[in-house]
């Protein structure tokens, strides 16, 4: 989500892992750093050379597709977790 943030909404999966082996060369360090478990950091791998592409529009890049017809629509908390704000549940009905 930050590289969309930074680029445009559709990210090439395999630049997510360009990144993160740019900003994380050392991932034996980055696991001593953080605690995280090496098997979980290198779950990245997946990613390398995919051809799949994510897609982070903003809510109002997601609205303006939105066909006419529909009411009450809204973005709701999704829980109380890190990052909850960031993953709405969207609701709405048919008119």
């Amino acid at each position: 989500m930050r590289i969309a943030a930074d680029t445009e909404p559709s990210v090439p999966v395999a630049r997510i892992f360009d990144c993160f082996e740019y900003h994380f060369r050392d991932r034996g360090r980055l696991a001593e750093v953080t605690g995280w478990d090496r098997a979980i950091i290198d779950m990245i791998d997946a990613y390398r050379g995919s051809n799949a592409v994510y897609c982070f529009p903003t809510r109002a890049e997601f609205l303006d597709c939105l066909p006419s017809g529909f009411q009450d629509v809204g973005f709701h908390p999704s829980g109380t977790y890190d990052l909850a704000a960031d993953c709405p549940i969207f609701a709405c009905e048919k008119a």
